[in-house]
């Protein structure tokens, strides 16, 4: 499990011991799933909305730009999940205008210099099309806000470089070398194929949750904290340069922003 995996477990274990009764639950999606958030809050068993979990420093959004020489501007790529909105138009603009400062920002990335309000409002926008209503994250002690009140709870930068593409279900073709090598590895494997994704049982101690095959890279993500169940995912091999907002949280949990998500339960 990775450190943003075990955050997520984290909050949601608080959240359930702290306000669940009979007729509100809380339910944590796992996995590593990005186009989804991670704690759902049901109240008599119906959808009411999502809560994101945030570690205290960490990413929060992306969006893939294509730098292109001949028109000296960035392409709002057909890769991204989601359409370009008005904020992410500001900030490509304002590289357009910077066009040879951004084109060559490579691995080691480039700052966006604009005001982080700016970068606050992408991802207010970004969550809020998911039905996110409320972050959680900690800073000595847990903190619940509301999704607009983001910028006040963290410091926000922003920079343009290349990053891996995401994840995607293996093919089935490599199903059977995934299960050979991963039996090399553990003794008490059985897997399970279900809806193209793809599930291994291992009842042992994992030794790395990254393993290769065939020159792909592989991701054991865990489904839930109380079994051994992990879902495979195939690592993309492929660099996008993408505009990628990274958090770090800067303030203590407000009195008024808990009572709104009290108000909410």
């Amino acid at each position: 499990m990775n450190p943003g995996e075990d955050f997520e477990i984290r909050c949601f274990e608080y959240l359930k011991k702290a306000y669940s009764n009979p007729k509100l639950k809380f339910k944590h999606s796992g996995g590593m799933d990005s186009t989804t958030s991670d704690i759902a809050l049901y109240k008599d068993d119906k959808l009411e909305f999502y809560i994101e979990a945030k570690s205290p420093s960490a990413q929060s959004g992306q969006f893939v730009l294509i730098p292109d020489d001949n028109t000296k501007s960035f392409i709002y790529s057909d890769k991204n999940k989601s359409k370009q909105n008005e904020i992410s138009k500001i900030i490509i603009n304002h590289m357009n205008k910077n066009y040879e400062l951004y084109k060559n920002a490579g691995t080691a990335g480039k700052s966006i210099n604009l005001d982080q309000n700016i970068f606050a409002d992408w991802i207010i926008d970004h969550y809020q099309k998911r039905n996110v209503k409320f972050v959680i994250s900690y800073n000595s002690d847990f903190v619940i806000f509301p999704i607009n009140r983001f910028a006040s709870y963290f410091n926000i930068v922003a920079n343009y470089r290349a990053k891996k593409s995401g994840s995607s279900d293996p093919a089935r073709k490599d199903i059977k070398l995934i299960e050979n090598e991963l039996d090399k590895i553990y003794s008490k494997v059985t897997y399970q194929y279900v809806d193209k994704k793809f599930y291994a049982t291992i009842n042992e101690i994992i030794k790395n949750h990254y393993f290769s095959v065939d020159n792909k890279t592989y991701y054991l993500s865990k489904q839930n904290i109380a079994d051994n169940v992990y879902r495979i995912t195939r690592l993309s091999n492929t660099n996008n340069m993408n505009v990628i907002f990274s958090i770090s949280i800067k303030k203590e949990q407000e009195k008024s922003d808990l009572s709104t998500f009290l108000e909410q339960l």
